[in-house]
């Protein structure tokens, strides 16, 4: 079935259709093939062994456990409202092994045992597809970051101005696949809201390279370095970094900016055409604000970095469910 074929709307209500049920299936499938987080042991019993007994039987797995905690992100629901809505799905309970629904505070410590690093890997094995014939076709990513809301304020302006505090707020970065039909999150990085943008671009690109060969990179001036340029240039890929105003091809060390600086410069036309692919990430952005708000609901980093990564686990199972409909 081609794209040209499907209106816009038909292939949107194909998509959404039974989401629920797809999501369970497809996440069923993709943790088989993975390895417990560190957090779990790999034995059948919980609570405190001893020598004559061997502890209570374990009720939840962490299949089952990380499953919930991806829908309770979905239905963007409480920790109390989610047990109840898992346990009056016969369906869901069947599908997941489960004899009863879990406790809030069963479901509360167990979402903090999934760190984000093994949540990417989750998301490397959720959009990774067979190996075809042939030459690879290489990853173009596009990188770029927006500001989400927290729940918190800043005790800085409480304490220092004297007077009532603004919201603190949290830097989500992305990698975005911008040539394929499918927008794809190769990787994610939540920062303060006061932390610069370029130190961050390490993290994402090496992320990038684990799903594949690399191809042009595109990103906006304020991830502009010269160490960027280079890392991009030794990872395979082909930098597409706008450079500032007061940027000179002056390579101080860098081979790959000057040769980006200069292409800037010579062929304007051609460097922008490249460099505007990167509106591909700007509504991958749009779309996970409108989808699931622009506000973090829980308070630390790390639980707010794991809730950025449900969402982007979420937006990926959508992109994966398009795709092979169109295919």
């Amino acid at each position: 079935m081609r794209q040209d074929a499907l209106s816009r709307h038909r292939l949107y209500a194909l998509v959404e259709d039974d989401f629920e049920s797809k999501l369970v299936i497809r996440l069923k499938y993709v943790l088989a093939r993975m390895s417990p987080p560190p957090g779990w042991r790999n034995l059948k019993t919980r609570g405190r062994p001893s020598q004559k007994r061997d502890g209570r039987p374990m009720v939840f797995g962490w299949r089952s456990m990380t499953v919930i905690a991806i829908l309770r992100e979905h239905w963007g629901t409480t920790l109390r409202e989610t047990c109840s809505l898992v346990g009056r799905s016969d369906w869901l309970m069947q599908t997941m092994g489960l004899t009863k629904a879990p406790s809030k505070s069963t479901l509360q410590s167990t979402s903090k045992r999934l760190p984000v690093w093994w949540l990417h890997r989750v998301n490397r094995m959720l959009i990774s597809e067979p190996r075809k014939p042939g030459r690879p076709r290489k990853l173009c990513p596009a990188v770029d970051s927006s500001g989400l809301r927290s729940h918190g304020r800043s005790a800085w302006f409480s304490l220092v101005l004297g007077k009532e505090s603004r919201r603190d707020f949290r830097k989500m970065h992305l990698a975005v696949e911008c040539r394929m039909n499918a927008r794809f999150v190769y990787a994610w990085v939540l920062t303060e809201g006061s932390e610069a943008d370029s130190p961050v671009f390490t993290e994402l690109l090496e992320e990038t390279v684990s799903h594949g060969h690399l191809g042009y990179v595109c990103a906006d001036s304020a991830y502009a370095s010269r160490a960027n340029a280079q890392l991009t240039e030794d990872l395979g890929g082909t930098p597409i970094i706008r450079p500032k105003a007061n940027h000179t091809p002056k390579p101080a060390g860098s081979p790959a900016w000057k040769r980006m600086v200069s292409y800037a410069i010579s062929r304007p036309k051609s460097f922008g055409r490249r460099y505007h692919r990167r509106w591909m990430c700007e509504t991958v952005n749009s779309v996970i604000k409108r989808k699931w708000g622009e506000t973090l609901k829980n308070r630390t980093l790390p639980s707010q970095a794991r809730e950025l990564g449900f969402r982007i686990l979420l937006h990926n199972a959508r992109e994966r469910l398009k795709k092979d409909i169109l295919a």
